[in-house]
């Protein structure tokens, strides 16, 4: 695993955010917080819920299989499985991908730069919840999903509402007094992808959603 998977594995672990056993976490707003002072809030309850209207229409259509890259406790694979669409998730921290096998979700503990099942042959990616931030480098990230996926697959990443961008950052998990170690990270706005999937060999096909949560559909560049 490399140091940077390492790093954000233990800072999500140490949050109690990932409750093996599925449940939502308890206690107040959690944030992430840069270095220069940015707040960054997170959402754990959504993690262990239903997924929403918004992002069920931005997992309708995908081509299977379907990989989700820091899966958390599985609900978007949950969701295409009952859909009959094959899928499973890839998450560092073990609570997370506790989580997910409790709900009956095919999850595998790894990092995500080190080799996966069925490189090359999956049909979409899946990077939710801001993880395109992961390592503070969406071009390389974009780059390793693209290496991830079949000829005609797919990327769908959420972004933050335009102007939202930053990164590189370091940012840390801060949850009422608790704070974890600071950990590399990046935010990707709608305004920002276009830039971003270009290097990594990746044109934007859709742009699906709106206000605070917004879905960017990536096609291989022709």
């Amino acid at each position: 695993m490399t140091a940077t998977a390492t790093a954000t594995a233990v800072a999500f672990a140490g949050s109690g955010l990932l409750r093996p056993d599925g449940a939502p976490p308890d206690g107040g707003p959690v944030v992430l917080r840069s270095r220069c002072g940015r707040l960054i809030s997170l959402h754990p309850e959504r993690w262990h819920a239903a997924p929403p209207p918004e992002e069920v229409a931005a997992l309708a259509g995908l081509a299977d299989p379907v990989i989700d890259l820091a899966c958390g406790p599985g609900r978007l694979v949950r969701h295409l499985l009952d859909a009959g669409v094959r899928a499973m998730g890839v998450d560092t921290a073990p609570d997370a991908v506790a989580a997910a096998r409790h709900r009956g979700v095919p999850a595998l503990q790894a990092d995500l730069w080190s080799p996966l099942p069925g490189e090359g042959a999956w049909g979409a990616v899946l990077l939710f919840d801001g993880n395109i931030g992961i390592g503070a480098d969406p071009v390389a990230l974009l780059a390793r999903c693209r290496r991830l996926l079949a000829p005609g697959g797919t990327v769908v990443a959420e972004v933050g509402p335009p102007g939202s961008g930053a990164g590189p950052l370091e940012v840390r998990i801060e949850r009422g007094s608790w704070a974890s170690h600071w950990f590399p990270w990046a935010v990707v706005g709608a305004d920002d992808i276009d830039g971003l999937a270009g290097p990594a060999g990746f044109e934007v096909r859709e742009l699906r959603g709106r206000g605070f949560r917004r879905f960017a559909h990536l096609a291989a560049a022709r």
